[in-house]
């Protein structure tokens, strides 16, 4: 059986989220989530709390910015971001220094 409270995985690929759900944001157990093909324009700051996480994908979205609080994300290993309306090259990736693969393309 599927306990969400102690899973470590989560995908919610192509589910047409305008925002990411507050519950997924307590599920502090989390390393690996799939977010993309969604309708996100904004990564909520409290997703910086989930410091257990090593895998963020948000590819195919419209997001514009990523925000500070990202940055205590230190066990992030791979950042997909790419295919969606970044200006500007988000350094608070700079922080982080675990990253083994960041992706911007298409932005």
């Amino acid at each position: 059986m599927f306990d969400a409270l102690s899973s470590d995985f989560l995908n919610f690929e192509s589910f047409n989220l305008a925002s990411i759900p507050q519950t997924i944001l307590a599920l502090t157990n989390l390393q690996v989530i799939y977010l993309g093909k969604n309708l996100l324009k904004d990564i909520p700051p409290a997703l910086g709390r989930l410091k257990r996480l090593n895998t963020l994908c948000l590819d195919y979205n419209q997001i514009q910015n990523v925000p500070d609080e990202i940055r205590t994300l230190s066990e992030i290993q791979v950042f997909d971001l790419s295919h969606n309306c970044l200006s500007t090259f988000p350094t608070v990736v700079l922080n982080m220094q675990k990253m083994k693969e960041l992706r911007l393309n298409s932005n």
